[in-house]
Parts: structure tokens; sequence; C-alpha cells
């Protein structure tokens, strides 16, 4: 089969024998050294693009000229190029006044290349408590949708969160919360570029099965030693990065949150008696890098990640006292040695490290007497990674590479019991993929991904096609159409009752199978002077879906037979519509997106075996987003307007008493469930805006003050659903379903220096 795979790829190939020269090389900031991705590098037979670590690789004739153009960066002209050679580029980013320059647009947008995600993006969207966020940002883009209010969660095209892929500096991050959802992991002042793919996921990604979100970190200024400092309302942010060496630079990012310090007082209260309860919260994160260019052709870069919040309560007194630590976290490290084999052929080696711990601690301190009790779960991944990408014509190169990951995971269990034994397994990939230009108007991308899974001494075999088509009418108009299969083999699902969420983690098994996905996007897109325009719809189908039996949470799963709580071999349907505008002016930038989507699940073991609709199933949603420059390089104003349908939620039918074995009311009463996401939150709605003001202090370091207003009209919208009881008198209890917002009208403001 793999065989045939190759020959269908190689079919493809352009058999064109071709005598002009190659001219290749890597592209950089003429003021960092920091490499540039997915630059446009041109010339008189047509053009190519870098990839993501900046190199290029395309073919001329002898007299031929070269233009690189960036976003972000003025544009370089090369005249009169002579001979077959090596040539770096260094671009120089640009310095503007937005209401003298008109921007011009000629890139055909490309759903096969993904949507770029610049740092000023980041910086520019309003976001709670004006904390920059990479994944805030991703929740403007049509088909991208919360899970909840304020959080990094995301669906995508009706898909659940853990089937979206997160890679930083291409380690897999499995949590990408602080702050309960309220923050994301990623800190913006450490973000170089970013990549997300929603339509066609390349062949080199794989085990997830809805998108992918690819974050590269700086590597550092190899000029001079750069500082950045940010104060905020919730956290604060140093980044501090420069030259070890002529040849090696580094990059160090840091966040710390202060509410300990808020909460003082509070701790105080408690101590003294004159409050019954206490609560604590804290975060942290670090990145950091070095990256070492060995000689013109080859550089190594190591660099990693660390965060970890924790959540700590008290109350009683002395006598009679409970407290309860929740802690979770994240590490990442990756380690790569590139080269340029040559001309024609670039080499990227990597050694990946992702782990995620959760725990949840309660202790109970009554008369002296002690008693532990929680939960806690973990999973990590070792792993290397090899790919070469091969230019074999100015208009086609091929990737070909493999994976191996060893993964560690041990599932939920109840801290009490004795420990339980983690599994371990092994992915094994292999990918190849095709992209090539075929004449003037049509660009193909052909892929395959073999994957082969063990665990616990089963061999799941999956074939993963990989198939895109983009054809220009002409300068403006162009149709895209891509189909591709995924499997996803770590699964994470969530509870089904009422409240916050909580989630387990689990590999597939003997019993549980690996997820599968198969989708095809047809869109439709308009690119003129200034402004821009996508049609696109969408339609997945999936197989071999998990979820929690009904009534099942987290703390239901403490043994070791976890299997047993879990309906799977489930089907489900995603389809839908997305229709998106950009319009750029001489000051400002206008964008808006609306997206229609269904998604459907069926499991047998669950609702009876009816069809329900997913917790994801989030019917319309409306965004708009706006930034002005009121006063150029210096006020730049922003806003945003977000509005989406309900999702689907369980919620019970009835509500009735529960006895203790001596038959004693408790206080906990029996919720009675009769179908899966019976109910659907309301319309979910809010504006924002904010200021950012830049200038110079005294001492001429650069500053940037940052004010707003998250959700300016002070619309209260539900972030759970909360259930209030009284008593009728008889064997059923009376119920309310109580809407609680947390996240009224919150002003924020920052400040920041660079120097």
């Amino acid at each position: 089969m793999r065989q045939k795979t190759v020959l269908v790829l190689l079919f493809f190939i352009p058999t064109i024998i071709c005598s002009a020269q190659k001219i290749y090389g890597t592209i950089k900031d003429s003021e960092t050294g920091e490499t540039i991705p997915y630059v446009s590098v041109r010339n008189s037979n047509g053009g190519s693009v870098s990839n993501k670590y900046g190199f290029y690789s395309i073919q001329f004739v002898v007299g031929d000229s070269l233009t690189f153009t960036a976003m972000g960066y003025n544009s370089v002209l090369i005249k009169g190029v002579l001979e077959d050679s090596l040539l770096n580029v260094f671009l120089s980013p640009t310095e503007y006044l937005l209401e003298e320059v008109t921007i011009k647009s000629t890139k055909t947008p490309s759903v096969q290349e993904g949507t770029q995600i610049t740092l000023q993006k980041i910086k520019d969207t309003p976001t709670l408590f004006g904390e920059s966020d990479i994944l805030k940002t991703l929740l403007f883009m049509p088909g991208v949708t919360p899970i909840s209010e304020a959080s990094n969660g995301y669906s995508v095209r009706g898909g659940a969160p853990n089937q979206n892929l997160v890679l930083l500096d291409d380690a897999v991050v499995y949590n990408i919360n602080h702050l309960f959802g309220f923050v994301s992991i990623v800190n913006s002042d450490a973000v170089k570029n970013a990549q997300f793919y929603k339509s066609y996921l390349p062949a080199k990604y794989g085990g997830r099965l809805s998108s992918v979100l690819d974050i590269d970190l700086f590597d550092g200024n190899k000029e001079a030693i750069k500082k950045e400092l940010t104060m905020g309302l919730v956290s604060s942010r140093f980044k501090i990065d420069g030259p070890i060496s002529s040849k090696t630079t580094f990059s160090v990012a840091t966040r710390a949150s202060y509410f300990g310090l808020f909460l003082l007082p509070t701790y105080f209260a408690y101590k003294r008696g004159n409050k019954d309860q206490y609560f604590n919260y804290w975060l942290f994160d670090i990145n950091a890098k070095v990256k070492s260019q060995i000689n013109k052709k080859s550089s190594l870069t190591t660099g990693f990640y660390l965060g970890n919040d924790n959540w700590n309560t008290l109350s009683g007194d002395n006598s009679d006292q409970s407290q309860q630590k929740t802690t979770w976290g994240n590490i990442t490290f990756s380690s790569k040695y590139q080269t340029i084999l040559n001309q024609k052929t670039f080499i990227n080696s990597q050694v990946l490290y992702s782990n995620y711990h959760q725990k949840i601690l309660n202790t109970d301190n009554t008369h002296g007497f002690k008693s532990l009790s929680g939960i806690q779960t973990e999973l990590f991944d070792i792993g290397i990674k090899e790919s070469l990408e091969y230019f074999f014509h100015s208009k086609a190169k091929v990737q070909i590479g493999f994976e191996v990951t060893k993964h560690y995971l041990s599932p939920s269990q109840n801290i009490n019991n004795e420990k339980r034994k983690g599994i371990n397994s092994v992915d094994n990939s292999l990918f190849i993929e095709l992209d090539a230009k075929v004449g003037q108007k049509s660009q193909i991308f052909v892929g395959v991904r073999n994957v082969l899974y063990n665990v616990q001494k089963i061999n799941y075999k999956r074939i993963e096609p990989r198939l895109s088509w983009n054809f220009k009418f002409n300068s403006q108009h162009s149709l895209s159409i891509s189909y591709i299969e995924s499997n996803q083999f770590i699964h994470q699902i969530s509870s089904n009752t009422v409240g916050l969420p909580t989630d387990l983690w689990l590999t597939s098994t003997e019993n549980i199978p690996p997820q599968h996905s198969a989708q095809i996007s047809l869109g439709y897109f308009i690119n003129m002077i200034n402004s821009k325009f996508g049609f696109e719809i969408y339609n997945k189908n999936y197989s071999d879906l998990i979820d929690f039996k009904d009534g099942i949470s987290l703390y239901n799963t403490s043994n070791d037979n976890f299997e047993e709580f879990i309906g799977g071999r489930g089907v489900g349907k995603s389809y839908g519509l997305e229709v998106s505008f950009s319009k750029n002016f001489n000051k400002h930038s206008f964008e808006a997106s609306y997206t229609y989507g269904k998604s459907k699940v069926q499991i047998d073991a669950i609702n009876f075996g009816k069809w329900y609709f997913s917790s994801q199933d989030r019917r319309h949603s409306l965004l708009g987003n706006l930034i002005m420059t009121v006063i150029p390089n210096r006020l730049t104003f922003a806003s945003n307007f977000i509005f989406y349908t309900g999702t689907p939620t369980t919620v019970p039918d009835a509500v009735f008493p529960r006895k203790n074995p001596d038959g004693v009311v408790t206080n906990y009463p029996q919720l009675i469930y009769t179908s899966r996401n019976n109910f659907r939150f309301p319309i979910y709605h809010r504006a924002d805006v904010s200021f950012s003001l830049k200038g110079k202090t005294k001492y001429h370091k650069d500053k940037t003050t940052s004010f707003g207003i998250y959700n300016i009209y002070n619309h209260t919208n539900p972030f759970y659903l909360d259930i209030r009881t009284t008593s009728s008198g008889g064997n059923m209890y009376n119920f309310d379903l109580v809407k609680v917002g947390i996240l009224p009208i919150l002003p924020y403001i920052s400040y920041s220096l660079k120097w």
C-alpha cells in the first residue's frame, strides 16, 4: 500500500528537464537576525515561498532578478544573479505612517498554506484583563468558537477542544489554560510567528482531528541585548533577549501573577477568625531558548517551557478545617538541528518532550483527625522527528519524514487508592507530501501519513490521505477544494454534569479504538486591492467517538476499570459554511466573519442510542473587529463585537432527595437525567474597546500604555448553570436552573517598557 501511495505522488511530479540553475539560502530580519517564515520569492519565471524556518530555493536564469517580499518588511530586489550559489537575504522591518500608505495585497489566499497570525495582530486585539493572547485572537477567525465565556478552550468546525493540535516550538501542549481558561499559557511577548490550519492539514502534522496551531517562539536578537517589561492587572511579564556570542543568541520570557498580594487582607482576616473562608491563586511560566549558528548552513536550537497554576482554598477553624489544593501545569522541551544539505535540500532533526500534570487534593482536619482525598493525572511524550524538504523545481517541492513518539499516560485516579499503573504506547508515523504548481493557475498538494500505533500489544495501522487543489481564475478570484483524513489516539473527555467541567485524558486501547475523521472543504476567495472576501463550506464525518456515559463525572472513574464508564464506537457529523470579509483603509482596518454550523453525535451507550447535538454545536457566530489609527505611531483604538448562539448542555429532568444507609436525607440530592444535551445556553454577546498610547520616557525608552473595557455595555453572559432546589414536601424537589455570570463590565490598564 505504501509503495502505491509513493507512486501516486510521483505521478504528479512534473517531469520537466530544466537547465536553469539554483539559488538558495535563508531569509532573516536585518535588525534581530530572526529567520522570517513564508517569504515570497519571485523572478521572471514565477516564484516560490520560503518554509517556516526561512529557507528558500528557486531556479533562475543567469542575469535574472529576485524579489523578496514579506508582510511587515521592506521588499528586497537583487539584480543580475550570475551563479549557482548560497544567498542569505536580510529584510528590514517596515516603518511607515498608516495614513500615507495604501496597503495592497496581491497574493490570493490559500487554505493549504494556513492562516498566519502576527504578533501585531495579537497585540491589537482587545482581551479580558488586557492580557495579549494568541488564542483570543484565534477566536476571531471563522469556524473557531470558544467553549465558554473568556475560555481559551476552542472548537473548530464543531470539533471537541482536544481535537486541536497546539505546538509550541514543535512540542505538543496538552493543556493551554492558565487561570481556569481566562488566560492561555502562551506568553505573547515570546511569540515570533504562528500558523493556523483547519481546511487542509499538511501531512507532517498528525494526531488530531480538527486543526493545527503551530507556534514558533523568538530565537533572540543577534545585535544587542533587548528588554521588555509589561505590568497588567492580572500579571506582569518580562522578556530579555540578545547575543551570547557572534554566533549564539538567547531569549527568555517570564510571567507571574500577583493575586496573592491582593488577597493578603482576606488571609489575615481568616487567620483572625473574621472570615470563615480564604482562597489564593498564582501562576507563573517561563520560555527560554538558545540558538547557535554552527556555520552558514547549519544551526542548533534548544528551548523549553515551564508553567504552573496553583489554586488553594481554606475553610473552617483550627479544630474543624478543610483545604483544597488544585495544581496543574505543562513542561515542553525541543531541540532541533537544521542544515542546508545542498541547493535543493533542507533537513530538520528534532528531539521533543511534553508533560502535563494535574492534581486535586482535599484535606479534612476534624478534631485532630486528618483525611485525604482527591484525584490526579499525568501524561508525557518523548520522541524524535526527522523531515527533509527537497526543492527539485521552483514550482514544486516534496517533503518526507518520520516521527516516533513514546506516550505515557496515567488516567485520573483517586489519591486514596493504590496507584494506578500507567499505560505506555508508541506512535510511529511516516509522511510524504508534494507541493506543486501546475501551469500558471493551479497548485496541488498531495500527501499521505502512515501511522502505526502500538498499545497493550495491539497495533493500530492507519493511512491518512491529504489532498488539495487551488485554482486561480485570475489575480483576484480563486477556488480551493481539499480532502483530509485524520486519526486521534490520545483522547480527552469532559464530564456531562451541570457546572464547571472536569476532564479525563486517556489513550486508545484494545477497547477504545482511535477516533477518525474525514473532511471535505470547498472555498471561493476574492482578493482585491485593500480588501478580501472568503466563502467556504465544509462537511466532516467522525467515527469511533467516545464520551462519558450518562450521569458519569470524573469522580466516578477512580478505579482501574475506567473504560466501563465510557461510551464508545460513536459516529458524528459536522457541516456548515463560513463567510469572511476584511478591508484596509488608509488609517484603519476592519474584519468581519459569519459562521453557520451543526454538529451531531450518536453513541449506542448514550442517550438511548439516539442522535444528539454535541456540546460544540454553536449554530450561529458573528464577529467584528475594528482597528483605527487615531494618531500615527502614537495612538491606536481597537474594538470588537461578538455574537454567538448558545451551546447544548445536559440538565436534570427531576431531582429527588438522597438518603444515607440510616434513612437520613443528605445535603446532596439525586439528579435524574433522561437525555443528553437537552438544554441550550442563551445567546452570548458582548463588545470590547481598547486604546494603546505609545511614546518615549525621559530616559528615551519606548513605552506603551494600554487601557480598555471588557464587556462595555455590561451584558451578563452565563458562565455556567447552577441547580437550586427547594423542598416540595414530597418525594421530589422543585428546582430551578440559575444562569451564573461572573464577568460584568471590566476596565483594565497595562503599561510596558522596551529598552
